[in-house]
Formats: C-alpha cells, structure tokens, sequence
C-alpha cells in the first residue's frame, strides 16, 4: 500500500482550483487499490469540495498558503511524517516545504518556467522589476526540491529545463483533461512509490 498526500495548499483562486478539485474527486472515484490518499487543502479548495459534495475521509484544511506561513509549513511537513507518506503530489507547486520522500510538484506558473526579460521589464518602475526578479528567483528556488515535475506544455518543459537547470527525463507534459491527468500522476506515484519501497526495504 502506498500512502499519498495530495499538497493543494498554496491554491487560492481560479483555475487551480478547479484542477485540484477535480484531480481530488477523480482520485476518491478511481483510485487504485493500492493507494491511501490523504489530502492538505487550503480553504479554497474546500469549499470546491464542498460545492461538489464531496466529503474526503482524510484531509487536514489550511487557513493560510505556506508560502506565508512559517507555522503553515512546518504543520504540512508534520503531516507528511505523521501519516507516512510515500510520495507527495503538490497540485501546483512551489510547495514551499523539502519533503524527506519522493515528491511531484505541478507547475502552472509562466512567471518560472516562461518569464524573459521584457516580461520582467513590465514592472512600472526599478522597485517592481526588483520585487519581480527576487519572486521569480524564490519561487524557483522551492521548486527546484522536488524530484519530479509536470507542466501543460512544451514550452514550459524548455523554460524549467533552462532556467532551473532540470533533467528532461523528471519532467512529465501532461494532458490537459482532467481524467488524464489524474491517470497520468497515478502512473507517476504508482512508479515513484514502488521505487521507494524498494529502496527502503534495502536499508
């Protein structure tokens, strides 16, 4: 059995929303046997899940993103070690917290994996470029520890292998439906926790 913590805390509007809540309904409908999910879910998704009257058995909610919240990310590092995880799945990253076993980080973030010169040459003055640069550099920073990544497109394949230096073979395109995405990162936990069994069977 493989123990899964879904990561939707940083998401706090729009379509990142949707994603995740759709992710987490097909994972309670279709999920493999051999899969314990347990989910970390900001307020916003929440209440999606709500709407949809979707009741989740195992799921701690955030008031805060821990992006902002030193409490807030010791909390979900807590979580992870508490429920023995196997893999963790951040919906879309970064997630802020350097988890000690394998984890999948969404990336959905142009400012990260497609940002240039003239994007950032947008700000209306000096300050904001500066404020821009430090956000783009930090954020990549936290995305740079997970171990694998997924992102919609080609292009953003290109930008992360180019700006964060990352291996093409930990970068996964996903499809842009929502049943395959969640087929697809079952694929990619399924492969991820299996490995770690093994390797922690070894030890």
């Amino acid at each position: 059995m493989i123990n899964v913590l879904i990561n939707a805390t940083t998401i706090l509007a729009g379509e990142g929303s949707r994603s995740a809540v759709e992710f987490i309904q097909a994972a309670e409908s279709k999920s493999s046997p051999s899969i314990t999910w347990h989910y970390a879910v900001s307020r916003t998704v929440a209440r999606g899940l709500l709407a949809n009257k979707q009741n989740l058995r195992s799921a701690y909610f955030f008031e805060q993103s821990p992006a902002n919240s030193k409490s807030d990310r010791k909390r979900l590092k807590a979580i992870e070690e508490n429920i023995d995880a196997d893999v963790v799945f951040t919906v879309s990253g970064p997630a802020y917290v350097r988890f000690d076993v394998p984890h999948i980080c969404g990336v959905a973030d142009g400012w990260v994996a497609d940002s240039t010169f003239n994007a950032l040459r947008s700000a209306p003055d000096i300050r904001g470029m500066a404020a821009d640069f430090a956000r783009v550099v930090y954020k990549g920073y936290w995305y740079s520890k997970a171990d694998e990544w997924v992102v919609e497109a080609s292009n953003a394949k290109q930008g992360l292998m180019e700006r964060l230096r990352l291996s093409e073979d930990d970068i996964v395109i996903l499809p842009a439906t929502s049943a395959e995405r969640y087929e697809a990162v079952e694929r990619e936990i399924i492969a991820l926790g299996a490995l770690a069994a093994d390797t922690g069977n070894e030890a």
